[in-house]
């Protein structure tokens, strides 16, 4: 039978998510590192059963034999299935910005580099989620203080784009070169997130090729830059 190590019911936080110390998170950890480690295990699980199965595979049933735990394990840390979605997308937006950030600030401070350090770790993660991120959309639209976290995340991805890229701005062809960074994040955000089936989008070409799509954003973002108004 599943059994609940780690799970401390008298040691949870009130939000009932993960993100111990991460910027942005909407939750507060647990104040045990047995708990910490359980709860994440929890939302690891979840994940795992997110991608395989989608939002309608998630029970606390799935999580709960994908964990190892039992289900009543599971509902100790979380009310319903609508808290469970909500940390898993809190830790999903919480690992993407620390990796992204991280790549764009570890470029070269060229336009081409800068560039490439967003569009190809952002594509390979929304490749590696294609299943959920419709469902992320979603709650963000269900759940305002997600939306707001969402929001806040996408501005600190596009402040570190727009550091990286004003480090070249001298060859930004552009009488406002903040403004066109703005124009080039957006382009190639929307491009990658239309690819990723986000519900309220028009249905993505299927056929075309994770790769290649990468490649031709970062090619389009870059001319853009690169190329005077009319």
């Amino acid at each position: 039978m599943p059994h609940d190590a780690g799970v401390d019911a008298n040691d949870h936080s009130s939000s009932g998510t993960p993100g111990p110390g991460r910027g942005g998170s909407l939750v507060r950890p647990p104040r045990q590192e047995r708990s910490r480690q359980s709860l994440l295990r929890l939302v690891r699980a979840a994940e795992r059963v997110l991608d395989e199965y989608g939002v309608e595979g998630l029970t606390m049933a799935s999580v709960a034999a994908a964990a190892g735990v039992s289900v009543g394990g599971i509902y100790r840390r979380f009310a319903d299935k609508r808290e469970l979605l909500r940390a898993v997308q809190d830790d999903r937006l919480c690992t993407l910005e620390e990796e992204l950030v991280a790549s764009m600030r570890a470029a070269e401070p060229r336009l081409e580099a800068v560039v490439a350090a967003l569009v190809r770790p952002a594509g390979d993660w929304l490749r590696r989620h294609a299943g959920s991120v419709g469902s992320f959309y979603q709650a963000d639209l269900a759940d305002p203080d997600m939306r707001r976290r969402t929001e806040e995340s996408y501005a600190r991805l596009r402040g570190a784009f727009r550091d990286g890229l004003l480090a070249d701005r001298g060859r930004i062809a552009h009488s406002d070169p903040e403004q066109a960074v703005r124009i080039a994040f957006a382009l190639a955000a929307s491009a990658l997130v239309q690819r990723s089936k986000v519900g309220a989008l028009p249905a993505p070409d299927d056929s075309l090729d994770w790769d290649r799509l990468c490649e031709g954003v970062a090619h389009a973002c870059v001319s853009y830059l690169l190329t005077p108004p009319p």
